[in-house]
Formats: structure tokens, sequence, C-alpha cells
């Protein structure tokens, strides 16, 4: 990816696509901890412009490492908005679990590529820490943001951003 780059095929695709498909894929894993799925704030008459696979994968490690990090019997919400920022609109996903959390040694590396977080590899060790780093390089190639927020008590905040007017 770095060294020949990626080409983007994009489609005009509703958001429901994108989470129907990856919520259908994550049915065990969300069982298996008795995880709630929240949808809210949830406008699915936008259709955007983007690669429908990449994105895909954008969405389902977002919410594959909400679920991962959460809580057994936690929530984890999907959200979606349009958002305006410097004279563009935006279709902003997001997902907010009650987690784990990231710690503040972290914050700055968690989309650096090799780069997992103490308390996140003390959770899981399992991983190589490229999902979120690939992520971030998706949605920077459609123009797009991503981004994080802790929560206030407990979790994390993942956010990504696709242009509408691309």
């Amino acid at each position: 990816m770095e060294n020949t780059g990626f080409s983007l095929e994009k489609n005009n695709i509703f958001p429901s696509e994108i989470i129907d498909y990856v919520l259908s894929s994550i049915p065990k894993a969300v069982a298996d901890k008795n995880i709630k799925l929240i949808k809210k704030d949830f406008d699915d008459n936008i259709i955007f412009l983007a690669d429908k696979e990449k994105i895909i994968k954008v969405f389902q490690t977002i919410l594959s490492n909400a679920i991962k990090y959460s809580f057994n019997e936690g929530e984890v919400v999907i959200s979606l908005k349009k958002k305006f920022a410097n004279g563009n609109e935006f279709l902003v996903f997001s997902v907010a679990d009650e987690g784990i959390g990231i710690d503040n040694e972290s914050m700055g590396n968690i989309t650096k590529k090799f780069f997992r977080g103490k308390q996140a590899f003390s959770y899981s060790p399992d991983g190589f820490g490229l999902n979120l780093y690939i992520s971030k390089k998706i949605i920077e190639a459609h123009g797009g943001s991503l981004w994080f927020e802790k929560r206030k008590k407990s979790g994390v905040v993942f956010y990504f951003s696709i242009p509408l007017n691309n």
C-alpha cells in the first residue's frame, strides 16, 4: 500500500450497505460478550461516493475493536450524521464503546503503523497494530479524516468522515 499506493473504485453507496454488511459478519463476537448494539442518530437517506469494500474494512476494524475492547454486557453505539466543516459537507460515522479506553501514553500513537497500546495488548495480545493505520490511510485517500476521543467514564469513540461533495 505504501510503495505502490492503491486505487479507489468509488460508487454511490447507502450507509446501511456498509453497516448492515458488517453487523451481519460479527454476531458471534457480540453474542459472546453480550454486547448491546445501538444505532443512534441514523440517517440512511444519504448517498455517498466511496470504495465500498475499503469503507467496509474501515468500519469493520472500528466496530470489531469496540467489541473486542468492551467489557461484557456493555453497549456499543453506532451513529451517522451529516456535518459541515470548512465549507464542505461530510458524512461522519462514529462508534462509541464503554470498554478499556486508550491510556494517555498511547493517545498520539494509536493510528501509527505497528503500534499497540499497553492496555490493548494486555487485554488482547493478538494483533500487529496495522488495522487502524490502514483504516486511516483509506479514509484519507477518500478525502476524509479518522479520529477518536476518550469518553469521560470509560471507553472511546472512533469517528471517520467521508466528503459528500466529491
